[in-house]
Order: C-alpha cells, then sequence, then structure tokens
C-alpha cells in the first residue's frame, strides 16, 4: 500500500503489479467468464506492466483465451497462478470480484487508520508533541500502515495535540500546493 492508502491497479496492470511484487504476477489483469452465443471460453485480460515483455503473450493487446494464457504464458507467477487455480476460466478473478477487493481492503485500511488515531488520541493527553509523534507512529506500524507524508502526520500531530486549525491548515496548503505545483 503507499501512503495515500490502498494500491489500486493502474488501468491495463495486475494488482500483484501494481503492488511491485511482479514476481507472482501470472500475466492476468483480470478474467471474463464465457458470453453465450458469442464465445465458448472464458477470456482474461493481461497485464501490460513491462515486467511481462519476455513473455510470448506480451504483444498481445486484447483478451485472450484462458487455454491459450495456459499453453504459452511463460511468466514467473503464471505457473503458480495455474496450478493454484484448477479451471482457471471459471475461478480467474473479473472486474466485480476486483472492485470488491479494493473496497473491502479501503475498508479495513480506513478502519485501521482510525483506530491508530484514537488510540493515540486516549494516550495523548499530558504527553508533549515529540511523546505524540512517537505514539501515533507506533500505532500506526503496529497495524501494518505505512506512515503518511510529512505535512499530513504533522497536521494529525497537531490535532492529536489540541490544535486542530493548525492541522487544517497543513492539510489545506499541502492540498493547494499538489494542485498548483504543476
Amino acid at each position: 500500500m503507499s501512503s495515500d492508502g490502498p494500491v489500486v491497479a493502474p488501468l491495463g496492470r495486475s494488482r500483484a503489479c501494481a503492488d511491485d511484487a511482479h514476481q507472482v504476477c501470472g500475466h492476468v489483469g483480470y478474467a471474463t467468464p464465457p458470453v453465450p452465443g458469442r464465445r465458448r471460453e472464458s477470456t482474461i485480460r493481461l497485464c501490460r506492466c513491462s515486467c511481462h515483455r519476455a513473455c510470448p503473450l506480451a504483444h498481445r493487446k486484447e483478451a485472450v483465451p484462458v487455454t491459450v494464457w495456459q499453453r504459452r504464458c511463460a511468466c514467473p507467477g503464471a505457473e503458480d497462478a495455474r496450478t493454484k487455480r484448477g479451471d482457471p476460466g471459471e475461478s480467474l478473478p473479473g472486474p466485480e470480484e476486483y472492485w470488491e477487493t479494493y473496497q473491502r481492503d479501503s475498508r479495513q485500511h480506513s478502519e485501521a487508520r482510525k483506530d491508530a488515531f484514537t488510540a493515540a488520541r486516549s494516550a495523548a493527553l499530558g504527553k508533549t508533541r515529540d511523546e505524540i509523534r512517537d505514539l501515533y507512529l507506533t500505532e500506526l506500524r503496529a497495524r501494518g500502515l505505512e506512515i503518511p507524508r510529512e505535512p499530513l502526520v504533522g497536521a494529525t500531530i497537531d490535532v492529536l495535540s489540541g490544535d486542530p486549525r493548525a492541522g487544517l491548515r497543513k492539510t489545506w496548503k499541502t492540498a493547494l500546493r499538489m494542485f498548483t505545483d504543476r
């Protein structure tokens, strides 16, 4: 996960490649089931990350039949994907499953961040700004969350220290800078 929230796979890339887990990517972006009257077998959209350029299927722009992917894909993660799934046409995740996974991960991430904030807030009374900072960062790490960039950490520490206006100012300035420094 990035410090901005859960990683969402960019268009044309698998979730594994978006997370820099290229060795486990089976070259599968998502699967589509057979469509009665149009095609007889499931197809997959291939991940278009550059780590797959050595694969014989790398030049394919359109969806590929699952059987073609099974026979020809030479990517490191493809063998594992083939053996895990049994019948890949039935069990490869489709766009809906990726969306559900994203929503679930996003909810869990948000709840973990709120829990870290709440835990730090309950322990912050009577502590210095540096101690509050250490508390908050420890709570984030304990939940497996990455530390946000500095202006956002500083703003959160302001809120935890009892100065929410200073935190809001920092957040606002950071947001403005993101859009004006282009």
